[in-house]
C-alpha cells in the first residue's frame, strides 16, 4: 500500500466500499481479515481504490457494531433484573371469598381493522350486565362510519 493509492481516496469505488464496510458485515469480516488477519502475506495492488480507507471503514464499523451490542445487552439486563426484582400485579385475579355467586365472563379476541391482534374480557357476577361494557368496549374497535358486528 503506497501513498500513490491515496489519490482514489474519493473516487467512486472506494466510497462505494467504505459504504458496504458499514452495511455488509461478511463483506466487514472479510476485508479485515484479508488486510489484517494475515500479516505473512502482503495485500495486493488495488487499482482505483484506496484499501487504506475501506480499512478504516470497516474497522470503525465493526468497533460501533460492537458498541452497539453491549450497549443493547446492558440494556436488557436492566430492565430484566428491574423487572423481576418488582413484578407487576396479575392481569387478571379471582378470590373465591369475595365471590357472590357464579362468574359470567365474555372473552372475546379478534382482529382490528388495522391487522393488529386485541382481547376483551367482560366479567361479573350473576345478575350483572356484561353484555353492556362488552359491546361498547368491542365498538370501540369499529372504525368510524363502518357497521361492525358485536356479540
Amino acid at each position: 500500500m503506497t501513498g500513490s493509492n491515496r489519490r482514489y481516496a474519493h473516487s467512486e469505488s472506494t466510497r462505494l466500499l467504505c459504504a458496504g464496510a458499514h452495511l455488509d458485515t461478511g463483506f466487514r469480516a472479510r476485508v479485515i481479515d484479508e488486510l489484517i488477519g494475515h500479516e505473512e502475506r502482503p495485500a495486493a495492488p488495488s487499482l482505483g481504490v484506496d484499501v487504506v480507507s475501506v480499512l478504516a471503514h470497516a474497522v470503525r464499523a465493526r468497533r460501533q457494531e460492537v458498541s452497539t451490542a453491549l450497549a443493547l445487552g446492558g440494556i436488557w439486563v436492566v430492565l430484566t433484573s428491574a423487572r423481576s426484582a418488582s413484578p407487576g400485579p396479575p392481569a387478571w385475579e379471582h378470590d373465591d371469598d369475595v365471590q357472590d355467586g357464579p362468574l359470567q365472563v365474555i372473552d372475546h379476541r379478534f382482529e382490528a381493522a388495522d391487522g393488529t391482534a386485541y382481547a376483551i374480557r367482560s366479567i361479573g357476577t350473576e345478575g350483572t350486565d356484561v353484555r353492556t361494557p362488552f359491546r361498547v368496549a368491542l365498538n370501540s374497535f369499529c372504525p368510524t362510519g363502518a357497521d361492525c358486528a358485536t356479540a
